[in-house]
């Protein structure tokens, strides 16, 4: 057996299931955790100075809400290529939203699993381990783009009525 068709077969099905869940659980905990203190959501969107102002307050505001269906549909396994592919677009642009904060020597916390914003002087940044981290996550919707079947999944229920092609 080839490694491409071993990534095919169940232990494939099993990596790409553990992936799925995995950042299933890290949207639903980005989401959940911006939710629930919007205000501050937008003093972290605001402190990386990329967009006009009038944009600030309603990318804030949805951004937790993509966030929060990212996490449900991975959960679900429920469209799992076409989301693991919106989550990765999302991976990327935090990725730049983060190197250019770096870049641009902006003192920020990423506000990804915090309140975000400014940090206090002496406070070191974590830019390295902040792209670390999304760098993962991007490659963990790589995977499920390219192998998007997992066990658990509303998906696999789909198919399996469909019958074969």
């Amino acid at each position: 057996m080839t490694e491409h068709r071993a990534l095919g077969g169940p232990v494939g099905i099993t990596v790409g299931t553990v992936l799925r869940l995995a950042a299933a659980a890290v949207w639903l905990l980005a989401g959940l955790y911006k939710i629930r203190d919007l205000s501050a959501n937008v003093h972290a969107v605001r402190a990386y100075h990329l967009l006009p102002g009038p944009l600030v307050t309603p990318t804030a505001y949805a951004l937790p809400v993509i966030e929060l269906a990212f996490g449900v549909l991975l959960a679900l396994g429920l469209f799992t290529r076409r989301t693991a592919a919106a989550s990765a677009v999302f991976d990327v642009i935090y990725l730049a939203g983060i190197a250019t904060a770096a870049i641009r020597g902006l003192r920020i916390d990423c506000g990804c699993f915090s309140p975000g914003g400014q940090l206090a002087p002496g406070v070191p940044t974590h830019y390295t381990l902040d792209l670390l981290r999304d760098s993962v996550f991007a490659v963990m919707s790589a995977y499920l783009i390219w192998r998007p079947r997992t066990w658990l999944s509303v998906d696999r229920v789909r198919e399996r009525r469909r019958g074969p092609a």
